[in-house]
């Protein structure tokens, strides 16, 4: 892509699509998010050694916003503190939805947390689902990506803090999109590590090549094994359809978000003007 189409693409890129892949409900003035702070996050312990181990892990590197602390499986988290812990998201019943991997990370004022119950998710200080990683992921693949998941919430939630950020929903994600998306401005000449499940139902690679995006195509193995780079230019695309559709660019070895935006319900296919917005990256 020569310099000047990349300049006109990185003012379109300042100026377009502002929301956010992790959703955060609560400002800096509300009395959940001030609790947050004041007595730090409880992780509900899953009984998987593999997938406790690496949250503690992501936890004791990437959590900077407040204390943090465990409890064991079946146990409840002191009710001071904010929960962080895995639940189920509700079924559609419509298959294709259905058969994705149904689980989400979520920060719950513990008070509120009842074991077995839906989780009302504008009750939560923030969520992610996992199949935005990878749509049909296996309950044993989910610890891959947990480091990625609190580096989010971390982030967010830091924004919030700092820049005092109050407005609830739509508003305060888009703030935090601002932030984030500003923050990255201007990386070029990085390569985009695409999972080939996405082209099923979300990429078309005539959109890819259209504008001049720098990818590579793995399948589910070989995507895998990608997250392992010491490659600081490597990104993977966070893609999440459910409720609403979310979509992000994290840097595979920091584990950072780089871009950042949300679509309304019913959006599935990654449209041209997107990868315009996208391909400066690339």
């Amino acid at each position: 892509m020569d310099k000047m189409k990349k300049l006109f693409l990185l003012l379109l890129l300042a100026t377009s699509f502002q929301a956010q892949s992790q959703v955060f409900n609560f400002g800096h003035q509300d009395l959940a998010y001030k609790n947050l702070l004041e007595n730090g996050i409880c992780f509900m312990k899953t009984g998987d050694s593999i997938f406790d181990e690496s949250m503690t892990k992501a936890l004791d590197k990437y959590w900077k916003l407040t204390e943090w602390s465990t409890v064991e499986q079946y146990k409840r988290p002191p009710k001071e503190t904010t929960a962080l812990f895995v639940t189920t998201k509700t079924k559609t019943k419509k298959h294709v939805m259905d058969r994705k991997n149904q689980h989400v990370l979520v920060l719950q004022p513990a008070k509120l947390y009842k074991k077995g119950k839906t989780v009302p998710f504008d009750e939560t200080l923030g969520y992610m689902y996992y199949n935005g990683f990878y749509e049909l992921l296996e309950k044993d693949e989910e610890y891959l990506f947990n480091r990625y998941i609190i580096q989010a919430f971390n982030k967010g939630l830091t924004l919030i803090r700092d820049k005092k950020f109050h407005n609830r929903n739509q508003l305060m994600n888009q703030q935090i999109a601002e932030a984030i998306n500003e923050e990255h401005k201007g990386l070029l000449g990085n390569t985009l590590i695409l999972n080939r499940e996405f082209l099923v139902h979300f990429v078309e690679e005539k959109y890819l090549k259209k504008n001049d995006v720098t990818y590579r195509l793995h399948a589910k193995d070989e995507f895998f094994k990608a997250l392992k780079t010491d490659q600081r230019t490597h990104y993977f695309l966070y893609y999440s359809v459910n409720t609403k559709t979310e979509l992000s660019l994290v840097n595979i070895l920091t584990g950072e978000i780089i871009y950042t935006q949300q679509f309304e319900e019913g959006y599935t296919l990654i449209k041209n003007k997107v990868w315009k917005v996208l391909a400066p990256f690339f």
